[in-house]
């Protein structure tokens, strides 16, 4: 099973009306059973990335220079999957560390 799927990818599928029978083989198939099968597939796979935080668990992020304290949920792993590469911390005292890290390093933000 895929990780990730692509814009392409994605529209290349649904294009070709191709899927994957029970058996892994590829079959052709209407549009609609391609389109159900890509998001049956992309949301088994969102289910499955890890996250650093559970829902309902209290983090911080650095934003414009500034300490912001949060709650994990559902648009929390939005933004998470559309940044990635965020840094996370699990005490204001962690990100506030970084910031004179930052600081010490390139004088700004």
């Amino acid at each position: 099973m895929k990780k990730y799927w692509t814009n392409k990818e994605v529209m290349e599928l649904i294009e070709t009306h191709i899927v994957k029978d029970e058996n892994g083989q590829d079959k052709e198939c209407a549009y609609n059973e391609g389109l159900k099968q890509v998001w049956r597939e992309f949301y088994q796979n969102r289910k499955a990335l890890p996250y650093p935080f559970e829902e309902g668990d209290t983090y911080y992020t650095i934003e414009q220079g500034e300490v912001v304290e949060s709650c994990w949920d559902d648009v929390s792993e939005e933004t998470h999957d559309d940044n990635p590469n965020m840094r996370y911390f699990e005490t204001k005292e962690e990100a506030e560390k970084d910031i004179k890290k930052i600081l010490d390093l390139c004088g700004d933000f």
